[in-house]
C-alpha cells in the first residue's frame, strides 16, 4: 500500500481538461475535415438561408435553402438559383434533412476539390427516402472530371453512361454510406486503387454486387456538389440528405469510421 506523505496535495484535473477528455465525437474529431453538410446542426446554429444574400434564415419545414454555411470550415454550399433550392424537411424526433427533387435541385462548394490528396479521401453520407429504382448522382467531387457517388440498378448506371462522368458508385437504398478512396491522382485519366464502401458499418453492406471499382478517374475541378454534378450534362437524384462529412488526405480507421457513422445515425 502506498500512502501519501503528510501535507501532500492531490492534483486535480482542470475543468477544461475534464471536458476535453469526455468530449463527444464531432465532425472535427476526424482527421482531414474538408466540409460538412448537416441540416439539423446547421439549422440549430442559424447556418441555413433561403436567399443568396443570407438575409432570411431557413428554419421551418418546407423552407427552401439557397445557402448553407459549414460552421467547421466556413465553406458555403450554394444552390445555383432559387428554382434549384432543396427544401428543409422535418423528419420527426429532432431529425432534419434537405430534400432534393431529382429535377433541378443541387448545391455545391465551388472552392473545394479533395480527390487526389494523399493518401485519399473519406466520405460519410446519411440519406433517407431514396427509392430502390432511383438512378442519379448524390455526391460529386469535380464538375467535369473527378469522381462521383451515385445510385443505379446496374454497373452501367453507375459507370458514366447514365450518371455522366461518374466513374464509381454504389446502390444504397437507405441508411449510412461510407466511401473511402485511397491512392492519388498522378495525371488526368489516372486509375486509383483501394476504394472501399461500407453500409451501416459493414464492408459492402447488402449491395456489394453494385459496387463499381474506380477506373479512369480524372483530375477534379469546379468544386464538390450534392444532388447532381454542378455543370451540364447532369443526372439529378431525388433523395433526402441528412448528413455529409467529407475528409481530405485521410483514410479513416475502423474506430473513426464507427464514431462517424454513430454520429450520423442520430441525425
Amino acid at each position: 500500500m502506498h500512502l501519501l506523505k503528510p501535507g501532500t496535495r492531490l492534483r486535480q484535473m482542470s475543468p477544461r481538461a475534464r471536458s476535453l477528455s469526455s468530449a463527444p465525437w464531432g465532425p472535427a474529431s476526424g482527421a482531414g475535415l474538408a466540409v460538412t453538410l448537416l441540416p439539423a446542426l446547421f439549422r440549430q446554429r442559424g447556418k441555413l438561408y433561403q436567399d443568396a444574400a443570407k438575409r432570411t434564415a431557413a428554419t421551418a419545414a418546407s423552407d427552401p435553402v439557397r445557402v448553407a454555411v459549414c460552421p467547421f470550415t466556413a465553406l458555403e454550399w450554394t444552390a445555383p438559383s432559387d428554382a434549384a433550392r432543396p427544401v428543409l424537411t422535418d423528419d420527426g424526433g429532432g431529425k432534419w434533412s434537405l430534400s432534393f427533387d431529382g429535377v433541378d435541385d443541387l448545391m455545391s462548394v465551388s472552392s473545394l476539390n479533395a480527390v487526389g490528396t494523399a493518401p485519399g479521401v473519406t466520405l460519410y453520407v446519411q440519406y433517407r427516402g431514396l427509392a430502390a429504382s432511383a438512378k442519379g448522382l448524390f455526391f460529386k467531387d469535380g464538375s467535369g472530371g473527378g469522381y462521383g457517388w451515385g445510385v443505379g440498378s446496374t454497373s452501367n448506371d453507375l459507370n458514366g453512361t447514365n450518371l455522366i462522368n461518374v466513374r464509381e458508385g454504389v446502390a444504397f437504398v437507405t441508411g449510412i454510406g461510407t466511401h473511402q478512396q485511397s491512392g492519388t491522382l498522378t495525371s488526368t485519366a489516372s486509375t486509383t486503387a483501394g476504394t472501399s464502401q461500407w453500409r451501416n458499418g459493414a464492408l459492402g453492406g447488402t449491395d456489394a454486387t453494385n459496387i463499381v471499382p474506380p477506373t479512369n478517374i480524372t483530375a477534379p475541378s469546379g468544386g464538390v456538389s450534392v444532388g447532381a454534378k454542378a455543370t451540364a450534362p447532369q443526372r439529378f437524384c431525388a433523395y433526402k440528405l441528412a448528413g455529409l462529412l467529407y475528409y481530405a488526405a485521410n483514410i479513416h480507421g475502423a474506430s473513426t469510421r464507427a464514431a462517424a457513422e454513430a454520429y450520423l445515425g442520430v441525425l
